[in-house]
């Protein structure tokens, strides 16, 4: 089994004989007809023995409750509370570094000049008076999470903003609703 971080991984896509699993969460397109079977978060429409889609947050120890709330949005039944909730919007992030991530602050930063100020909680454009300690609660006070990814392929979805997004009961975008999430038949339960 490999993955995609660092260069050594490249070696193994030209030429090995080995037995070889393929398998990123992050946001990457797998090497599909390269190696004999990928697991990423990718939708591919590719022979079932060659790829599974299995997205990172599934491992989120928060995804049964987070499936559950998805489900109730899916039939209609929506926590008409977020529209009492006091903020407006927050953002919560640690790593201003990483990944490129002046989209985001770009679009925070755009949203409080030209809408409404998006609170931020994190490290990154912090403007609450410090790093939030419980974040869930944190977003329980907003009906909106500014939590998008800096990149994006089909199917891609960051694992951990998402599921707290959900878990919070924060409006979602229509990438997420109202369609399901995840393909029930062939990545949680197995073939029906």
């Amino acid at each position: 089994m490999f993955s995609m971080f660092g260069t050594r991984f490249r070696q193994f896509l030209s030429g090995c004989a080995a037995k070889l699993v393929f398998f990123t969460g992050e946001n990457l397109r797998p090497p599909v007809g390269k190696v004999p079977l990928c697991i990423s978060f990718d939708h591919i429409d590719v022979a079932p023995t060659m790829h599974t889609r299995i997205p990172l947050w599934v491992f989120n120890k928060e995804v049964h409750d987070v499936l559950e709330m998805h489900a109730q949005r899916l039939s209609g039944k929506v926590d008409s509370s977020i529209c009492q909730r006091d903020g407006f919007c927050c953002f919560v992030a640690s790593n201003a570094s990483m990944y490129k991530a002046e989209w985001r602050k770009r679009f925070v930063e755009t949203l409080s000049a030209r809408y409404k100020k998006v609170d931020c909680g994190g490290e990154v454009l912090n403007n609450v008076g410090g790093r939030v300690k419980d974040k869930i609660s944190f977003l329980r006070g907003y009906r909106f999470n500014v939590c998008f990814e800096n990149a994006s392929q089909p199917g891609s979805l960051g694992s951990a903003a998402a599921c707290q997004s959900y878990q919070s009961s924060m409006f979602s975008s229509s990438k997420l609703a109202p369609q399901p999430i995840i393909p029930w038949q062939t990545s949680i339960r197995g073939p029906s």
